[in-house]
C-alpha cells in the first residue's frame, strides 16, 4: 500500500502543477486577447472617424461648389441685400406679427422652385440620386426664404450651427 500512495502523490502533484500552468496560460491568453481587441477597436474607431471626416469635408466642398452656382449666388445676394424684399417677391405674408414668411409660400415660390430644380439636376448629374434631402436659404435674420422641401422649422437663427455660420 505504501508504494501505491508513493506513486499517486507525485502524480497528483504533477496534475496540480499542470492545472496551475493551464490556468495561468488561460489567464495570459485572455488578457492578450483583451489587449488585441482593444487595439483593434481603437484602430477601427480611428478608421471610421477618418472616413467620416473625409465624407464631411467632401460634403462641405460639394455644398460650396453648389452654392457658387450663379442662380444660387443671385438668390443669396438678393436675400442678403434686403431680406424683406425677397419675402415680398415670393408673396410671403408675415404671420403672427413675427415677420416670418408663410411656410406654404416658402415651398412653392420661384426661388424655392429654382433651388429645388438646381439641387435635383446637380445631384442627378453628379450622383444619379439626390444626396441632400433638406437644403434651404435663410435671410440675414435666420428665416428660411427658400427651401427644396419641408423643414422642421422656419426660423434658424436660434440654432447654434446657424449662429456660427452667420459669424463667419
Amino acid at each position: 500500500m505504501k508504494i501505491r500512495y508513493r506513486l499517486q502523490f507525485p502524480a497528483l502533484i504533477t496534475l496540480f502543477l499542470v492545472t496551475l500552468i493551464g490556468i495561468k496560460m488561460f489567464h495570459d491568453i485572455r488578457q492578450s486577447m483583451r489587449v488585441l481587441l482593444a487595439q483593434e477597436m481603437l484602430l477601427t474607431t480611428r478608421t471610421i472617424t477618418q472616413k467620416m471626416q473625409q465624407r464631411m469635408e467632401s460634403s462641405i466642398d460639394e455644398l460650396q461648389i453648389f452654392s457658387r452656382r450663379p442662380s444660387i449666388q443671385h438668390a443669396l445676394e438678393k436675400a442678403l441685400a434686403n431680406p424683406l424684399v425677397i419675402v415680398d417677391d415670393i408673396g410671403g405674408v408675415p404671420n403672427n406679427g413675427d415677420h416670418s414668411p408663410d411656410p406654404a409660400v416658402l415651398q412653392q415660390n420661384p426661388l424655392a422652385n429654382m433651388l429645388r430644380q438646381d439641387l435635383i439636376s446637380y445631384h442627378r448629374y453628379r450622383y444619379g440620386y439626390i444626396k441632400y434631402l433638406e437644403l434651404f436659404i435663410t435671410d440675414s435674420r435666420g428665416w428660411n426664404i427658400a427651401q427644396n422641401g419641408p423643414t422642421t422649422d422656419f426660423f434658424q437663427a436660434d440654432e447654434t450651427w446657424w449662429q456660427k455660420a452667420f459669424e463667419n
